[in-house]
This record gives structure tokens, C-alpha cells and sequence, in this order.
């Protein structure tokens, strides 16, 4: 290929890349479970066909690079090993095969793929700025099309049956929770914090004011979603910038903001006073651990490991085992914990190399965490790991692509930077 055909290939991949991106994450297609077209006799859900082809030329684009550049970066070894032990493990099942190989080609195509080709994008082609800022626009555009529900009480795009157990009958507008395309508030609230990092890190970069509003329409959309772990990462996130970035005005007057935000959320406004003071009460979180299902799930979890501790049940076989391992009807079919998942489910194999994946891409982002967007990167990759201990996110498809994504920006730009070293 000349220089040419290789700037448009890379220019409309990059295309590609982002329009994926935000598809997945503000298309609610969590709900268009009626939309399964006939597909080879099968009824496959829409989402899963727009995807598969969206994957399939990540794929086939960075096959093409990293072959032919002849690139053998521990990320790409180790994204593979990630993904062998999935296989292995749901070749092996004595669950269902066809549901594990399924998601398998779902962690490629959703995930690993688009890692792998902001890695390129990154490495190869110079996009690392392009990603970034596509990064930072596409958190304030989730932000406030999560916010057009609980504020307007209006439906998102096209009206939809909600998750009655999270938001109760009476959603629009008595609870006002914001949960966007996602369709879940705690997942919406680490992905928000996924971009949070990225969004205060460009605005701190480029020191405009306009760019300011999205950290804080990232902010407020955390708040509306109610929940503890996404205020948690938000709060480690402006702790983060505080101690390690010197821009300790601007980080205190935004941490500032977040707290008069939540005082006057919690005190003063009539239509969430009672959630939050009811969601964030001690007495209610004491007796809401009691009875948690994580805790719970610990211990079908380490019983699913010692009965299968090499490869685990099965890859996305939890839901279908759990009951065989607790009498506890109370239960529920996840643990709402990735570790503990791809622990019950993959065995030492699927954790573990979970685990080397996730500690190579943190200790590689820490080499340039001295740059705003080094250090942007690796908070958006720790609230992620972070949040995982409270839902099993990588089973969400928009958590997923957009961690990916992330990974292989952060990775790209430092194995892009060690080759300019080099040289």
C-alpha cells in the first residue's frame, strides 16, 4: 500500500472505531430484544449482527498491521492468552459449549478487537490525540443523553420497558436515576468514570472553560445515578489529580462543586432528598450488607472453584450453574463481581490471565503517568479495574468496547513513544 491509500485506510478505520463506539454505548440495544431478524434460520438479536461486522473489520485491520509490522508487544500476547483461556474453558464446560463460544467471539469482537485497533491507530498511524479527544466528547455526550431521562422524563432515543426491580413502577418522575443507553445505573457509573479522568485531564491540558462543562455534565450524571461505588471512584479520581497533578486549585474548586452538588441533592431538592438519604444512610447500608448478594456469591463462587480449579464451569456459565451450589434462594444468577466471576468461571487459568492483562497494562501506563494524558489513562483504567469488584463489567458490551478501546490508546502511545527512544 502507498502513503495514500494507507492515510484513508487508517483515517476511515478510525471512523469505524468511534462510530462503534458511540453506537454501543448510546443505543439501548439492551432493549430491542423483539428486533432478532432471521439469520440463517436463526433468531439473532440485531445488535449482535451490526457488531459482528463492526469486529470483524477490527479484526481483520489489525491482524493486517500487526503482521505485517511484526509486532510482538506483551499487550497483544497477553490479549490473546486472555481470550485462549476463555476458549479453553468453554470448550470444556459440561454447560452449554455454544453460549461460551459465543461469548467468546463477544470479548473479540466487542473488545479485543478494538483494543487492538486503537493500539494500531496509536502505534502506527498517530491517533493517539484523535482517540483521546474522541474520548473525552464521547463521555459528555453519554453524560448528558443520560440525563435527558431522569431530568425531562423523557425516554432516551425511543420509549422502552425499564428494569423494574432497580427503578420501580413509578420512574418518570419519582426516583429520577439516570441510567442512558446502558440501561443500569451502576454500570453507566463506572463507565462515566472511565471518561471522567480523560475529560478533567483535557480540560486541565488545554485550559478552556468551555471544555469544562463536560467533567462537570460527567459529574452530575455519576451523582443521578445513585450509587456508591461510581461517587467512590469519582471522588478517588479528584484525589488522584489533587496529589499527583499540581493543580490543586482548579481540582479543589471542582471537588468543591461536587460536594455543594451532593449537600443540595441530599438536603434541599424534594424529588431526591429521600433516596439519598435513604441510599448513602449507615443503618441502611448495614443491614443492605447483610443480605448483599456479593457476599453471598463469594461463597458459590469458591465453590465452583474447588470443584473445578484449573479452567473453571465454563466461560458465561455462572448464571447456569449457581443454584446447583447454594440452597440460598436468595441468590441471584451473578455475583456482581468480574474477579470473582472469572474466578468461579475460568478456574486459575481464566483469572489469572485476567490478572497479568490488567497489572501489565497499569504498570506500562505508569511509565507515563507524568503526562496529563498518561496519567488521564491509567485512572480510567484503575476506576474500571476498581468497579469491577462490583459488577461483572466485562459483560457489559459499551464497558467493554470502551475499556478496550482505552487499553489500546494507552498502550499504543507508550510502545509508540519507546520506539521514537530508540530511534
Amino acid at each position: 500500500m502507498n502513503k495514500e491509500h494507507l492515510k484513508f485506510l487508517g483515517g476511515f478505520t478510525l471512523a469505524f472505531l468511534i462510530f462503534a463506539n458511540g453506537l454501543i454505548c448510546l443505543v439501548p440495544f439492551n432493549f430491542l430484544n423483539d428486533l432478532h431478524p432471521s439469520f440463517f434460520s436463526y433468531q439473532i438479536p440485531i445488535h449482535h449482527i451490526i457488531f459482528f461486522f463492526f469486529g470483524l473489520w477490527f479484526t481483520c485491520f489489525s491482524i493486517y498491521f500487526l503482521y505485517d509490522k511484526k509486532d510482538h508487544s506483551p499487550f497483544i500476547y497477553l490479549s490473546l492468552l486472555f481470550l485462549w483461556a476463555l476458549l479453553i474453558s468453554g470448550l470444556l464446560t459440561k454447560g452449554s459449549k455454544s453460549e461460551s463460544i459465543q461469548s467468546v467471539v463477544g470479548f473479540l469482537l466487542r473488545g479485543v478487537a478494538p483494543g487492538m485497533t486503537a493500539y494500531v491507530l496509536t502505534k502506527y498511524f498517530g491517533k493517539k490525540n484523535s482517540l483521546y479527544h474522541y474520548l473525552f466528547w464521547l463521555g459528555g455526550v453519554v453524560a448528558l443523553a443520560s440525563l435527558t431521562e431522569p431530568i425531562l422524563g423523557r425516554y432516551f432515543i425511543f420509549e422502552r420497558s425499564v428494569i423494574p426491580e432497580i427503578l420501580g413502577e413509578n420512574y418518570f418522575p419519582a426516583m429520577k436515576i439516570a441510567v442512558g443507553g446502558i440501561g443500569q445505573p451502576l454500570a453507566l457509573s463506572i463507565l462515566l468514570n472511565m471518561f471522567l479522568p480523560i475529560s478533567i485531564g483535557n480540560w486541565l491540558k488545554d485550559k478552556k472553560i468551555f471544555k469544562s462543562l463536560v467533567p462537570i455534565i460527567i459529574l452530575f450524571a455519576i451523582f443521578m445515578t445513585f450509587r456508591r461505588t461510581g461517587l467512590f471512584l469519582t471522588i478517588s479520581t479528584f484525589l488522584g489529580f489533587a496529589i499527583f497533578i499540581r493543580q490543586g486549585r482548579k481540582i479543589f474548586l471542582a471537588f468543591l462543586f461536587l460536594l455543594v452538588l451532593f449537600f443540595y441533592f441530599s438536603t434541599f431538592h424534594p424529588l431526591t432528598k429521600l433516596y439519598v438519604t435513604t441510599r448513602f444512610n449507615a443503618h441502611y447500608l448495614k443491614s443492605e450488607i447483610k443480605i448483599n448478594n456479593r457476599i453471598k456469591s463469594v461463597k458459590v463462587a469458591f465453590k465452583m472453584f474447588r470443584d473445578k480449579p484449573i479452567f473453571g464451569i465454563g466461560t458465561r456459565q455462572y448464571s447456569r450453574f449457581f443454584k446447583s451450589y447454594t440452597s440460598d434462594p436468595t441468590v441471584m444468577d451473578s455475583p456482581d463481581n468480574q474477579y470473582l466471576r472469572f474466578f468461579a468461571e475460568g478456574g486459575l487459568v481464566g483469572v489469572l490471565s485476567f490478572m497479568l492483562f490488567i497489572g501489565f497494562v497499569v504498570k506500562e501506563l505508569m511509565l507515563q503517568a507524568r503526562s496529563m494524558d498518561g496519567f488521564s489513562l491509567l485512572l480510567s483504567i484503575l476506576n474500571f479495574s476498581i468497579g469491577m469488584l462490583t459488577l461483572d463489567a466485562m459483560y457489559w458490551p459499551a464497558l467493554l468496547f470502551t475499556f478496550w478501546t482505552i487499553c489500546g490508546l494507552g498502550m499504543g502511545n507508550v510502545e509508540r513513544l519507546r520506539s521514537q527512544e530508540i530511534q
